[in-house]
């Protein structure tokens, strides 16, 4: 019966939003997760909750923060993309994490089957070269392009 009444609430909900989208009115929508979530690993239930018609400046100013905070995200795998070209290139050196993964055995005999079963991707070698650019160059062009699109985006005049 629960289920039959939230799917009811949810389309109740989408047909609100839906109306006040015909009508033109932006509307803000707070989607968050479940607190009773059986897991942080699972694909938690999400809960929305409308908050009411926003403005028409107030609906532009979020959208504009949005655009900004892709762009920030963009930048900043960008630089991290730098820095793994770096790696890559052997102007710098790179984390140690990416040169085994702990091991620990308890004799000699397990060291072995463990160096025999564990591989290690090492991360100052390319793997992968595409049109002569490791994966870690192309990251650099395609989050610079995408970081200056958000950042037009976000100047961009309101219509």
């Amino acid at each position: 019966m629960n289920d039959v009444v939230a799917v009811m609430k949810a389309a109740d909900f989408a047909a609100r939003i839906g109306a006040a989208d015909a009508a033109g009115r932006p509307w803000l929508v707070l989607v968050s997760r479940r607190p009773d979530s059986p897991s942080p690993l699972t694909a938690p239930p999400a809960v929305a909750m409308e908050l009411g018609p926003l403005s028409e400046e107030a609906a532009a100013a979020l959208l504009r923060l949005g655009f900004w905070i892709l762009a920030l995200i963009f930048v900043a795998n960008m630089i991290l993309a730098i820095y793994h070209s770096g790696v890559e290139a052997q102007l710098w050196k790179g984390p140690t994490a990416c040169t085994g993964s702990g091991l620990a055995p308890g004799d000699a005999g397990d060291l072995l089957k463990q160096l025999e079963t564990t591989k290690v991707v090492r991360c100052d070698a390319v793997n992968l070269r595409v049109f002569r650019l490791s994966l870690a160059n192309w990251n650099i062009f395609i989050s610079g392009a995408l970081a200056a699109l958000g950042a037009r985006a976000a100047l961009g005049r309101a219509r």
